[in-house]
């Protein structure tokens, strides 16, 4: 218990000197090259508290599954996926030996993920037009401790999101549920 409260802590502090976020919204860029970013979102079909965030920029796509809630102290999957889109498709084998398989039709997308016990998820997603909503992703370090956060925001400003500590040669892998709301009082503030 220990370790989460310093997990916490740790978490809290990084965030709050200034570690950055990704957003997969379209945003301003300089005027040198045309970025396209959109994001949708979803929910695992029959699970409608495992939440799936897909965002692309150009032709690269970042997925991310998780069910991960701060309120409940609970999290039980928290997976990325990146890769590339073809042809409106995506496909990605993560790290874990899990697979992703999206389709993308404009304003809806559908797919599922295969992980390695074979446990199949199918789900269906929209396209973000909500500002306050979309796919968040962080990456930051404190000392050696390398830390990726997630969180996924529903239009309805529903949140799953979590946060790894990567493994160390001393300490094991860590994963937290994170609220966003913590993090980002600009973005789900009303």
């Amino acid at each position: 218990m220990r370790i989460k409260a310093a997990l916490s802590l740790v978490i809290a502090v990084m965030i709050l000197v200034g570690a950055g976020f990704a957003t997969y919204r379209a945003h301003a860029q300089p005027p040198q090259e045309e970025t396209v970013a959109v994001t949708y979102v979803g929910t695992i079909e029959g699970e409608p508290d495992v939440f799936v965030g897909v965002g692309l920029i150009d032709e690269e796509a970042t997925v991310y599954i998780c069910d991960g809630q701060a309120d409940e102290n609970f999290v039980g999957i928290a997976e990325w996926f990146i890769g590339p889109v073809l042809n409106n498709q995506v496909e990605v084998l993560n790290d874990s030996n899990d697979r992703v398989t999206v389709t993308l039709d404009g304003d809806t997308g559908e797919g599922q993920f295969t992980f390695a016990d074979g446990t199949v998820k199918t789900f269906t997603l929209e396209i973000v037009s909500e500002p306050r909503s979309g796919l968040f992703r962080s990456e930051f370090s404190f000392g050696e401790n390398q830390f990726i956060g997630g969180w996924i925001i529903l239009p309805d400003g529903s949140v799953r999101g979590a946060i790894l500590q990567r493994a160390t040669p001393i300490t094991p892998p860590a994963l937290v549920p994170a609220s966003v709301i913590n993090f980002l009082p600009n973005i789900v503030s009303k």
